[in-house]
């Protein structure tokens, strides 16, 4: 009996502590039944305002998508429209190049007529020494045909007058051979070439093109001899030697002088002329050959400060990249930092990937910054391209006034020589 008491004790003693842990765990289980129903009370007063959020940012999204569209659209038209600004520049500068060969040939076409006057120069002093040669010896010849005419009427006897002198051992001018012919004779050489001396009216100087033109094509040496034998009186009508009087022969040298005169006043004014239109046209070249410099070098410096302002911009540019960058990971930090205060607790499914949104937004920003720099460095270039193709203008607006005041000079220096020796001949 005894051990069933103290059995029965044992059991009761097992059963009160078993009694005991359950209710411990009881009161463990409905606190944390209570901290559940707290939390489930919290989460779903948070449920409502995490939609709210969730509208909110796909709002955001789709704003942020709209303006990124835009702005995609404004980089390709900025792409367009910088593509077609670099076509325009190139264009341009293609235009400047070729107005500049065109210049250099203008230079090449001006030393090529400086030769050629050179030419003509040298070809008209030629003219000079020759006619004073022939001078000489019709000088030689009147002097012999006045001492034969001298000693023939001393002896009685008739000369054979001497008509024409033709002198053919003149050099070659480059074009063709000239025959230049003095008539002895009482025959008086043609109207147009007769200076009249003594106050007799003189015939008008022909013109420097006249002139060109008869040196450029002088009669040629059969031609010359034809004139000479249309121009000898026949046989029949010669004036017997002595009815031919010293006066008659001095008249007659007179005239041959005076027209000698007025064709070595001629070729002198004529090369007069022809020496100052070299020196106009060697000053126009230099002029044009210094344009030409000047423009090389302005287009050498605009092109190395077009390189310099390009490299400038482009370290800008990174800069500026830079600090967008720095901007943009110092937002998203902050924007995740209060992102992460307010989730610490709660399940952060939708709001993972918002924080990505700011650095899609500063690239599209940093773009339009750099259209904005490319367009102002593009107006720039522009400018540039206007004061040049200006400069260029007034450059050969110069070089037309130069030219035209050269043919004026050139004008009133062959018309001043005209004056001077119309003066002297009516002098004498």
């Amino acid at each position: 009996m005894t051990l069933f008491l103290k059995k029965m004790a044992a059991e009761k003693e097992a059963l009160e502590e078993e009694n005991f842990a359950l209710k411990h765990k009881l009161e463990v289980s409905k606190t944390r039944n209570q901290v559940l129903s707290n939390e489930i009370k919290s989460l779903k007063k948070e449920v409502p305002q995490l939609l709210q959020k969730n509208e909110h940012d796909n709002e955001l999204i789709e704003a942020l998508m709209r303006e990124q569209t835009k702005l995609r659209q404004q980089l390709d038209e900025a792409q367009r429209s910088q593509h077609n600004i670099r076509l325009e520049q190139q264009n341009k500068l293609n235009e400047i190049q070729a107005k500049q060969q065109h210049e250099n040939n203008v230079v090449e076409q001006l030393k090529v007529i400086v030769s050629d006057r050179e030419m003509k120069v040298k070809v008209l002093e030629n003219e000079i020494q020759q006619l004073k040669l022939a001078h000489m010896q019709r000088a030689q010849a009147n002097r012999l045909f006045n001492t034969s005419q001298d000693v023939s009427q001393l002896q009685g006897v008739t000369p054979v007058p001497i008509q024409n002198v033709t002198i053919d051992s003149r050099p070659s001018t480059g074009f063709e051979t000239i025959d230049l012919q003095y008539q002895v004779g009482n025959e008086t050489p043609p109207e147009s070439r007769i200076s009249h001396v003594n106050g007799m009216e003189m015939p008008a100087p022909p013109s420097r093109s006249n002139t060109l033109g008869d040196l450029h094509k002088p009669p040629s040496r059969g031609q010359s001899r034809a004139h000479s034998r249309s121009n000898r009186p026949p046989s029949g009508n010669r004036p017997p030697s002595a009815g031919r009087s010293a006066g008659d022969s001095k008249g007659m040298d007179a005239q041959a002088m005076a027209q000698l005169q007025y064709q070595c006043q001629e070729y002198r004014t004529v090369a007069q002329v022809a020496e100052v239109e070299k020196d106009k046209l060697a000053e126009l070249t230099k002029v044009l050959q210094k344009r030409c410099d000047e423009a090389n070098m302005r287009l050498q410096d605009v092109q190395r400060e077009l390189v310099e302002q390009r490299r400038r911009n482009a370290m800008l540019e990174k800069q500026i990249g830079k600090v967008n960058i720095a901007s943009a990971s110092a937002s998203a930090t902050r924007s995740a930092g209060g992102m992460s205060a307010r989730k610490k607790s709660s399940l952060t499914g939708s709001g993972s990937n918002m924080p990505v949104m700011p650095e899609e937004e500063e690239p599209s920003k940093m773009s339009t910054e750099e259209l904005i720099v490319n367009l102002e460095i593009q107006r720039d270039e522009n400018e540039a391209l206007k004061t040049a193709l200006k400069t260029t203008l007034k450059a050969k607006e110069e070089d037309m006034r130069v030219y035209s005041d050269t043919i004026e000079e050139t004008k009133k220096v062959f018309l001043q020589a005209l004056r001077q020796y119309k003066q002297t001949v009516h002098g004498t």
